[in-house]
This record gives C-alpha cells, sequence and structure tokens, in this order.
C-alpha cells in the first residue's frame, strides 16, 4: 500500500494534460470466462484471492465460494463502465484521496497471466458510481455500471465471510447412503435412513413405514444453505460445551460426512414471534437457530424455512404424504403449555 501512496504522488504532481488512452478506462474485461484469478486488497491490510479451478471458485486457496457473490462479482467486472475522465479541477483531489482510501483489484487470466489491475476510491458525489484509477495511469475516472443507481465497491468486499460458501449439505439423493438425525431431549423422535443393497432407502429398526416418503427426505438434502456466519468465538466456544438439541449427519457412499449440531437460540429484539396466543413466553427463536458445522469450526444462524423439513421424526415415515410437523418447535411449545 506504500507503493501505492508513492504512485499516487507522482501522479498527482506530474499529471499535465489530463490526455487520456482507452487503456486508461477499460475497467471491465467482456468476457469473463478468460478470468482465473481474482486479488482484491484494501488499505487495513485485509486482502482476498479468488481463484477458479475447473469452473470452481475457491477463496484465499482452499474454501468454496459463495455462487451468488462470485455470480454478482463478475456480472460487475463484465458491466463496468467510464464514461469520462474526473474534472481537471477534481484530478489532483481525487487522485491524492485515493493515497490513502482504496481497493486493489487485479485481474488473472487463467494460464495465471495479469489482466489488468486498478484501484477503486470513494463514491462520488452523487453516490452512483466510484472514483477509480488504472494501474500506472494518471487519469481517475468514474466507474459505474449502466442502469444501476449505487456505488459499486462494496462488491469488491475483503471480509473474507461475505465470500465463503454457506453450504451445509449438497448431496444428490443418489449419492447417499445414510442419513441420521438425532434429538438429545426427545430421543424416541430420533431416527436413521439407510439405502440397502438394492437401492431402497430403509428406516432402521423399524417396518411398515412409507418407503416413498424415506425417499423424498433423502431427496431434501440440495442446497442446504445456512443464512450467516456468526464471527463471536466466546458464543462458538460456549456452544461446544454444551449438548446440541439436534444432530444431523449425512454419509455418501465414498464415506464422506457431513455434520451440524442444532442448538436453541434465544429471543432477540428481531424475533417474530416471542409470546403464543394465550399470552405465554415464547424463550426461543423459532424461526431461527444455531449451527455448529464443519467440525465445529464454524457457527452459522440457520432458517427454520430452509431445515425446518429436515426436523421430522418417526411418524414422519408412516404417512400418505409429506406433513409438516417438527420436532424442534413441537418441543419448545408442548414445554410452554406443561409449565405452570
Amino acid at each position: 500500500m506504500l507503493l501505492l501512496g508513492i504512485a499516487v504522488y507522482y501522479f498527482t504532481t506530474t499529471n499535465k494534460t489530463g490526455s487520456y488512452s482507452e487503456a486508461d478506462r477499460a475497467f471491465s474485461v467482456a468476457d469473463t470466462n478468460t478470468i482465473g484469478k481474482i486479488f482484491i486488497a484494501d488499505m487495513r491490510g485485509e486482502k482476498i484471492t479468488l481463484t477458479r479451478v475447473n469452473n470452481q471458485w475457491t477463496v484465499n486457496g482452499k474454501t468454496p465460494v459463495r455462487p451468488e457473490s462470485i455470480n454478482t462479482l463478475l456480472q460487475t467486472i463484465s458491466q463496468l463502465r467510464a464514461d469520462m475522465p474526473v474534472a481537471k479541477s477534481m484530478m489532483k483531489n481525487v487522485i491524492k484521496s485515493m493515497a490513502t482510501e482504496n481497493i486493489k483489484v487485479e485481474l488473472y487470466n487463467l494460464q495465471g497471466e495479469k489482466l489488468k489491475a486498478y484501484y477503486i476510491g470513494n463514491p462520488n458525489m452523487n453516490y452512483d458510481g466510484n472514483f477509480a484509477l488504472m494501474d500506472g495511469s494518471d487519469v481517475a475516472f468514474v466507474i459505474h455500471i449502466p442502469g444501476y443507481d449505487g456505488i459499486i465497491s462494496t462488491r469488491f468486499t475483503t471480509n473474507f465471510l461475505e465470500w465463503k460458501s454457506r453450504n451445509v449439505f449438497d448431496f444428490p439423493p443418489a449419492t447417499i447412503q445414510e442419513v441420521s438425525v438425532q434429538y438429545t431431549h426427545n430421543p424416541d423422535s430420533s431416527f436413521s435412513i439407510q439405502k440397502d443393497a438394492e437401492g431402497i432407502f430403509q428406516l432402521q429398526g423399524r417396518t411398515g413405514f412409507n418407503p416413498e416418503l424415506t425417499k423424498y427426505f433423502v431427496s431434501q438434502f440440495e442446497n442446504i444453505n445456512c443464512e450467516s456466519y456468526v464471527t463471536d468465538t466466546y458464543k462458538l466456544d460456549s456452544l461446544k460445551g454444551q449438548e446440541p438439541v439436534c444432530t444431523i449427519t449425512v454419509k455418501n457412499a465414498s464415506g464422506l460426512a457431513k455434520a451440524i449440531k442444532i442448538y436453541y437460540r434465544p429471543v432477540t429484539y428481531r424475533t417474530k414471534l416471542q409470546f403464543t396466543y394465550d399470552g405465554k413466553e415464547i424463550n426461543f427463536d423459532l424461526d431461527k437457530f444455531y449451527g455448529l458445522m464443519n467440525d465445529e469450526q464454524d457457527l452459522a444462524i440457520i432458517q427454520n424455512f430452509v431445515f425446518g423439513k429436515l426436523f421430522v421424526g418417526p411418524r414422519f415415515f408412516y404417512q400418505q404424504r409429506p406433513t409438516d410437523r417438527n420436532v424442534l418447535v413441537d418441543a419448545v411449545l408442548q414445554n410452554l403449555q406443561t409449565d405452570k
């Protein structure tokens, strides 16, 4: 970043003509399929590297990237426009301000060769774009996306968790060998499903179930994502020492297993349902839970809207069709009914 400050100072003191070439405003890459790596760094020392290998993106070398985040970034890069340079009367001040506040972006092709690099500065006065400077240029522009009234610098974030995939389970049904759902405080509602030699999903230790519903349940483990990650390490460590209310484990035919431990989340001021219809106070959020996953390295918030279909018990498999009974939600409400 020191080098950037030196470079900006040089450009500020030597820019005499204000003339520019097309290369000075060529911030976009029309065909983003040619991009193999994106490096982003800010003045706080935060940096991330996004890398494409076999059309799969990772952040900082190993962690899968959120599809929606990388798709938005690539779309942004392809749509960036820089119409006219900053006015001569503003040029020195704009470039000078970028010496202390900027985001550096480097784009590389699939062979690892640098395509271009530029610096993104503060928003312009109308907040419909950002000041930007190509690496090696002395002419700043306002870059924007046609038809979009807003700043674009937020899309070039260096926040690792904004890039990290929020996927919890993504198992195509044909690859699943076993599913286990264990309720710590409601053991009678726990169950396990395994695929037999004929490829039928069997409800372990039980007979007379509807095999169409075991098949249906196993099909629910594709593209299951958390809402967000929790950065509170104290909360993470605290939950590690507590028993989860539910543990869901999925294993494929190759032996790969993924699990999530689920905990009730206390009611907050944002919780939608805080009282029952008869006025009893609800202590736990019935819309959102905590989830401990990735070998207990990550704590996330998960939505009942997404995970509720997995919180079933054995009775689920003895119906004619799927029902919306939810073991975890029912347990909270039943406890309220028994409280005096």
